[in-house]
């Protein structure tokens, strides 16, 4: 560092320190065990809410202040997607890392740095793990504990988000897709409509909506059923679904791209399909923006045998939720969101 003068540090840090080596090991309690962690990472607290200072975290900080006084410095939480059983931990150490967190929110503003809560992105509203998802979609099945890619694409949204960059383009130009449907033509809330491509053989596309789905926890959240699209050029089809909590991929809707209150939802969802450019090194697949950002990379079509029969755009209403599609708009060629104003 001596030789460095960052403007930007975005530092998470902890996670072996609180699950791995203070939360389970040895069988012992999560509460003692997690007051080391806590202590060792960023300090004791008083009584007063004045904090001790003597953190490692405290030392990488002031030691960064040193460097360069003005200096932004972003901390991460711990994610948090999973629950106790999905790695083996106790309830009781899971609920202490979820007060450490906290504690490290406070701490943050003690030290007069920014938080950015990662885990709103990673944690399904309904705070229920759905099986096969932590492991296999945000955190690597080795530990169940560090982000896979898909985890560490959400992240990097969060974090762009919070600095104002935007997202990811992934070599497409940026445009605003034009020629929307309204919704009154589309009859919503809707058991089934189709908006066929403008050009049906044209080998790249993009799909825009402006939707939400079902009333959040209103009456509880709905998790599997919501908005289905069904898009392709007559050769590479995708399925996506909406949900009250998520954004699902896959004709089994498997794949977690995004975890969040969708029903309140005002951003665009984007699907582009991309046909790839060995010079870029963009792999062929669809791709999927919300709002700005990328949330979905080079996801799989269809099984081949299952490609060839959708040349359009179909949205179909699953289940009971309420499903609010106030514009749909379909273009020939792969674009990526313009970036908001």
């Amino acid at each position: 560092m001596p030789t460095q003068t960052p403007d930007l540090v975005v530092m998470m840090i902890g996670t072996n320190d609180t699950f791995g080596d203070y939360g389970n090991k040895g069988g012992v309690g999560a509460g003692d065990n997690m007051l080391k962690a806590q202590n060792n990472l960023i300090g004791s607290v008083a009584e007063n809410g004045t904090w001790s200072g003597t953190g490692d975290l405290d030392v990488i900080v002031d030691s960064l202040r040193k460097v360069n006084p003005g200096m932004r410095i972003i901390i991460l939480p711990i994610p948090t997607w999973h629950d106790a059983r999905r790695n083996n931990n106790k309830a009781d150490d899971f609920a202490a890392l979820m007060a450490y967190n906290e504690n490290l929110k406070k701490w943050v503003n003690a030290k007069k740095l920014e938080f950015v809560d990662i885990n709103e992105v990673l944690v399904n509203p309904s705070g229920e793990d759905k099986p096969g998802v932590a492991e296999v979609q945000f955190f690597h099945a080795v530990d169940r504990l560090h982000p896979t890619v898909q985890g560490d694409l959400l992240i990097a949204a969060k974090v762009a988000a919070a600095l104002g960059v935007p997202g990811r383009t992934v070599g497409l130009p940026r445009k605003a897709v034009v020629n929307h449907t309204p919704a009154t033509d589309l009859k919503a809330p809707f058991t089934r409509a189709a908006l066929p491509l403008p050009q049906i053989s044209c080998p790249t596309f993009t799909v825009s909506v402006n939707c939400s789905v079902g009333n959040g926890a209103t009456e509880g959240w709905v998790t599997n059923e919501g908005l289905r699209f069904t898009l392709g050029n007559g050769e590479n089809t995708g399925v996506m679904t909406v949900t009250e909590s998520a954004v699902l991929w896959g004709e089994k809707a498997d794949k977690v791209l995004y975890c969040a209150d969708m029903s309140a939802n005002q951003q665009e969802l984007r699907v582009a399909y991309v046909t790839g450019d060995a010079a870029t090194g963009y792999t062929p697949g669809f791709y999927v923006w919300l709002g700005e950002h990328l949330i979905g990379e080079a996801l799989p079509g269809m099984a081949p045998e299952l490609n060839g029969h959708v040349k359009g755009v179909f949205l179909s209403r699953r289940g009971t939720p309420e499903v609010r599609v106030e514009s749909v708009a379909v273009e020939s060629g792969a674009y990526a969101p313009p970036v908001a104003e």
